[in-house]
């Protein structure tokens, strides 16, 4: 489909570009909301499958990362101890947790790849869509938090609650903390934004 002509809107528009506008999306979900995340995750592993099939994205040996072989050992651990643990039926009916970090990483991986190597061959600039999505989604979870601490009290009236924004006020913290080293360093080094 082409799209309307006027101010460079006459371009085709390409799984590769749905596939970064889907990830800019996902980046904007992370801090905010875990049905985005999935929602997210669900759209970029549906065009990694269509890319995949017309030749168009790395294969999934090219998921294979330190972060993805720790998570598939996590998994064949969590299934093992499942099978011999005391409630099997129990424990097994919590493994498809593991299966579905692993299913977080191989996607991503997958998709940033693919994305680098199409703007290295294209020689355009870094993803910095990714980036700037992430520091929004960040910047949003940051303004709950503090409108949380200023303005949000226990029951009781008198009892101050932590910023938390959409999630425990720990990781809350944490992540707020990483995504502003994360900007430290792109301030550093702009070139490595994608």
């Amino acid at each position: 489909a082409v799209l309307p002509a006027g101010r460079g809107m006459n371009k085709t528009p390409s799984l590769a570009g749905a596939l970064s506008w889907t990830l800019a999306a996902l980046a904007f979900a992370l801090p905010l909301s875990i049905a985005g995340i999935n929602a997210g995750l669900g759209l970029a592993t549906l065009l990694l499958i269509v890319l995949a099939a017309r030749g168009e994205a790395p294969s999934m040996r090219d998921a294979a990362s330190p972060a993805s072989w720790a998570l598939a050992v996590y998994a064949a651990v969590g299934l093992v101890s499942g099978i011999a643990g005391l409630d099997p039926a129990l424990s097994l009916k919590l493994w498809p947790k593991d299966i579905h970090k692993a299913w977080v990483v191989a996607p991503l991986i997958l998709a940033l790849r693919t994305g680098r190597t199409r703007r290295a061959a294209a020689g355009t600039a870094s993803g910095g869509r990714i980036a700037g999505g992430f520091a929004a989604g960040c910047a949003c979870a940051a303004v709950v938090g503090i409108y949380q601490a200023l303005f949000i009290r226990a029951a009781d009236g008198e009892t101050w609650i932590r910023a938390h924004g959409f999630t425990h006020p720990g990781p809350y913290g944490e992540m707020l903390a990483l995504a502003g080293l994360g900007g430290l360093c792109l301030l550093v080094s702009p070139a490595d934004a994608g």
